[in-house]
């Protein structure tokens, strides 16, 4: 249908469908009513709750479609998510501890060197 426009402002807002989606929300809060909490009996806006309901329900309608191609992979695919995720998060709570541990012996050997360049001149000025 707009299939064109769509990709056209897909690559130029950036980042793929998180810049699509942004810049639709965008000019639905900029250029229109959706947002905008309608009390009974205005002619603009929606009543609360309605902009929210109205997302979902084509979400959902084109998940179901999406689905009828392409079969969930359930909560195996969930599971692996769970510990993909936990994964990373030790590997990065790793590589932090050792970026730590690193740190902290530079830091010990710089103080090392700088005490030992200070005997260093002590014993040069008790020589003369």
């Amino acid at each position: 249908m707009h299939d064109q426009a769509l990709m056209q402002i897909t690559q130029q807002a950036g980042n793929g469908v998180d810049g699509l989606l942004n810049s639709v929300f965008s000019f639905l809060q900029r250029r229109t009513d959706y947002f905008y909490e309608a009390e009974p009996g205005d002619k603009m806006g929606f009543p609360p709750k309605y902009s929210e309901q109205l997302i979902y329900r084509y979400y959902k309608h084109y998940q179901f479609e999406h689905e009828k191609k392409f079969p969930s992979k359930g909560e195996d695919l969930a599971k692996r998510w769970k510990e993909y995720e936990e994964k990373a998060y030790a590997a990065a709570a790793k590589k932090k501890a050792e970026d730590k541990a690193e740190a902290e012996a530079k830091k010990e050997a710089a103080a090392a060197a700088a005490e030992k360049a200070g005997e260093a001149v002590e014993s040069k000025v008790e020589i003369v």
